[in-house]
């Protein structure tokens, strides 16, 4: 399930967009949300460059906007056959994975710059936050090479090509 609120207006988010956002998320989580047995949510926020430049500066210590952060709610380690203990949301059903905040104004220029449509890069962006939560880093060549290959996964399965 997909919480999402868009909370600037410097880029027009499309229904589209959310489709697109809500489709990442639901194959990212899957086959994590098949090994615990809990149906999964996970809250994206849109915002501008200056929101996310005071997230990651409260956050992170670093005076600049970034393209995407997450924030798992669980330390989770994706290679384990057990799961931090999660609570379930009595209302919804769902186990909230984390948030996941989302800079508009970078995810539109990467995308221009890159050459690939804006699905195609907000895609890869919530399918890395979304990896982040569920455990998954890229601070050694063969941790990044397994993170990308799951994105790569994730989104020519949707069609999110470059």
């Amino acid at each position: 399930m997909l919480l999402f609120e868009n909370k600037q207006d410097k880029v027009e988010i499309l229904d589209d967009h959310i489709a697109t956002i809500e489709k990442v998320v639901e194959h990212c989580v899957k086959d994590f949300s098949k090994k615990c047995n809990h149906k999964i949510a996970v809250s994206v926020i849109i915002v501008d460059n200056e929101e996310m430049r005071l997230i990651n500066m409260q956050n992170r210590n670093i005076d600049r906007p970034t393209d995407v952060l997450s924030f798992p709610m669980f330390e989770i380690d994706p290679f384990s056959e057990e799961f931090p203990e999660m609570e379930l949301d009595l209302d919804t059903g769902y186990v909230l994975l984390g948030d996941i905040a989302v800079s508009a104004e970078l995810t539109h220029q990467q995308a221009q710059e890159y050459g690939h449509s804006f699905h195609r890069e907000i895609g890869f962006l919530i399918s890395h936050g979304v990896f982040h939560m569920l455990g998954y880093d890229h601070e050694s060549p063969e941790d990044e090479k397994r993170m990308m290959s799951l994105q790569e996964e994730v989104l020519s399965l949707l069609g999110l090509i470059r």
